[in-house]
């Protein structure tokens, strides 16, 4: 009982690490992708990444502005209530490839080179892309040219409200540290304390309401969309030379 019990633990040691370095490799070459709005090097990762035969085929289209989206009904073929949201395009002055180090004693990722690492928002970019490929129930939107001054986002609240209005809630994953559930940005509420408290609880990662948001995404929705929050996704020190990601988070 004692052995079996040892080679339990072995095989879940061995696949958790499987899965550890598979994350580390599919993070690091999101990394590696340096895209500002409205480039070549952007469109090349939408192409590749989201709008390539795999996903159109389960679904994934573009709207008017470029933005992409999918849904993923509910078991019962029902609808789900939960808006994912993310951006694809980074605060990089070049486009381009860069080069990423990964510090195994610290759990982070940065870059060596002086630019920033583009964590925000491939972190969120790459959690997105989990959620679809796990199948998890909900609209999922991959924001063009939030960098800019939420452009994708802004065109779908002007011309698709119709589509948002089906949403109880929409979360964001662009946010710094690994703590945040934003109640506020840009000094107004766009989501209620209870629940962020409620997320807070169901996440069960320490997380906690955060009142001191600046703007994503779901800041353009708040108006239409009960419930819109934002969400750490791990990074620090974001947009500068010395941004890193945490792996394990």
């Amino acid at each position: 009982v004692l052995s079996s019990g040892v080679n339990v633990e072995l095989t879940s040691y061995v696949e958790s690490r499987y899965e550890l370095r598979l994350d580390k490799s599919k993070i690091t070459r999101l990394f590696t992708s340096m895209r500002p709005a409205y480039t070549e090097a952007e469109e090349h990762f939408v192409q590749k990444y989201l709008m390539c035969d795999e996903m159109v085929a389960q679904g994934m289209a573009q709207d008017g502005y470029g933005n992409c989206l999918i849904k993923v009904q509910n078991a019962d073929g029902s609808d789900s209530k939960t808006l994912w949201s993310c951006h694809t395009d980074s605060v990089h002055r070049k486009s381009g490839v860069q080069e990423v180090h990964f510090d195994p004693l610290t759990d982070k990722f940065s870059t060596p080179d002086g630019s920033c690492l583009g964590a925000d928002d491939n972190s969120g970019t790459y959690i997105l892309l989990e959620l679809l490929r796990k199948r998890i129930p909900g609209l999922y939107i991959f924001h063009r040219a939030e960098e800019v001054g939420g452009c994708g986002s802004s065109w779908i609240a002007q011309h698709s409200s119709e589509l948002l209005e089906q949403y109880d809630r929409a979360i964001a994953f662009d946010r710094k540290d690994i703590y945040s559930i934003i109640t506020h940005q840009g000094s107004k509420r766009c989501c209620s304390d209870e629940f962020a408290d409620d997320l807070a609880e169901k996440l069960g990662m320490n997380h906690r309401t955060d009142s001191g948001g600046s703007f994503t995404d779901t800041a353009n929705y708040d108006h239409i969309i009960p419930e819109c929050t934002n969400l750490s996704v791990g990074y620090f020190n974001a947009h500068s030379a010395r941004e890193t990601q945490l792996l394990d988070y």
